[in-house]
């Protein structure tokens, strides 16, 4: 997964124009570093005075896997989701982290499960370009991308 850069050095507010972030020089690069900073947002978020249960959850979450715990990881996410995320990202980003946390202990069934909640969530997920090929969870996500392609297909 990504190394974690400092926030302190990207502008938060800055974005690329469309044609600029499709170019296919920069534009994975500059995806996976535009999410990265959502994730660390995220984190930082859960540590407000207005933040949820369900936000303070996903923060924890996102430290723990950070960290490669885990299992407390998927603890913490699980609960983020239980107690109701405010935002639709925030729910796609705890599944994301608890697929990726399924994969990376060996759990396969569970990973596959995950990927299916986040496909039926959003039928056009795809995986970031710093996430894509990944040995832990590539070959299970191109597994769960054809079959919700072909449920798609079926409708």
């Amino acid at each position: 997964f990504p190394t974690r850069r400092s926030s302190h050095l990207i502008e938060p507010d800055f974005d690329l124009a469309p044609n600029e972030a499709s170019h296919p020089s920069w534009g994975p690069i500059w995806l996976s570093l535009k999410d990265e900073l959502e994730d660390q947002r995220a984190a930082k978020n859960a540590d407000s005075l207005f933040a949820s249960h369900a936000q303070r959850e996903l923060g924890k979450g996102i430290r723990e896997y950070e960290a490669g715990r885990y299992q407390e990881a998927i603890d913490a996410l699980q609960a983020a989701l239980k107690s109701g995320l405010p935002a639709r990202a925030d729910e796609m980003r705890a599944h994301r982290f608890i697929a990726f946390s399924y994969c990376l202990i060996q759990r396969s069934k569970e990973c596959h499960a995950e990927f299916r909640a986040i496909f039926a969530l959003d039928p056009a997920f795809v995986l970031l370009p710093s996430e894509a090929g990944h040995p832990a969870w590539s070959a299970i996500y191109g597994k769960e991308l054809a079959a919700a392609k072909r449920a798609s297909k079926a409708k």
